[in-house]
């Protein structure tokens, strides 16, 4: 229930800022039909479920050669793929 209602309260984000703009381009008088709305308190929470160690190691020796760097990656900075291939390194 609680993903269920993190899952509405983002797409009433989504669905405010589009009557937001269309109020902005005055496509529309006045706010009131949607400004009253709120969202689900207490609902958005990052996940907390990690791999054990041992999980880990067993994980990264069944990748193949080429995307264990990634995933060694991923585990030691706690980072998605797309934020890895958006980083810079040098040495």
């Amino acid at each position: 229930m609680r993903r269920a209602k993190d899952s509405a309260n983002r797409n009433l984000a989504s669905l405010k800022a589009a009557l937001n703009l269309a109020l902005h381009d005055r496509l529309v008088a006045t706010d009131a039909g949607w400004k009253t709305v709120s969202k689900f308190k207490d609902v958005g929470r990052g996940r907390r479920s990690f791999l054990p160690s041992e999980q880990r190691l067993a994980f990264v020796a069944a990748c193949t050669e080429d995307i264990r760097q990634l995933v060694k990656a991923m585990l030691f900075a706690a980072a998605r793929p797309g934020e890895l291939a958006k980083t810079n390194v040098k040495q």
